[in-house]
């Protein structure tokens, strides 16, 4: 891994793999897409949901929430950076780098398969769980209460 200035990382390849970097700190994994005068488009990884917009992403996400709804990602939608910072330095991965993580991905492999078996939902309100079980005592206890 290298940790290069603004002016170089625009010199960089799409394709590129990095990271944002202030001092001890990295931001998410990102792709870099090609790069214009003064900006670059990047990938983002964690939340690249396939959507139309917003307002799908936004019902995407919840219906995954509430109901444990699988829905795909997109690898391969960017965007533009925006960010304009100059100073702002970049962690790139080196290919080395690349083909360690791609082996670890490859690793998960074996334990994602028991994952995509089954999903439990969470409960729209947090609360609920113990609502349920506080509901399920009482009326147990009342018809205890009833055989008595």
């Amino acid at each position: 891994m290298r940790i290069v200035n603004r002016s170089k990382f625009l010199e960089l390849s799409a394709g590129t793999l990095y990271s944002k970097y202030e001092p001890c700190n990295f931001d998410d994994i990102e792709i870099k897409g090609e790069s214009l005068i003064n900006d670059f488009y990047s990938q983002q990884i964690a939340d690249t949901v396939e959507c139309d917009g917003s307002g799908e992403f936004v019902d995407i996400v919840d219906d995954a929430v509430v109901n444990g709804t699988s829905f795909k990602m997109d690898f391969h939608c960017e965007g533009r950076d925006g960010g304009f910072q100059e100073d702002q330095l970049f962690a790139v991965w080196e290919r080395g780098d690349v083909e360690q993580l791609i082996s670890r991905l490859q690793e998960c492999l074996s334990t994602q398969e028991t994952l995509d078996t089954g999903f439990i939902p969470a409960p729209a309100n947090p609360n609920a769980v113990m609502i349920e079980e506080i509901d399920k005592y009482r009326r147990t206890y009342v018809e205890n209460m009833e055989t008595i």
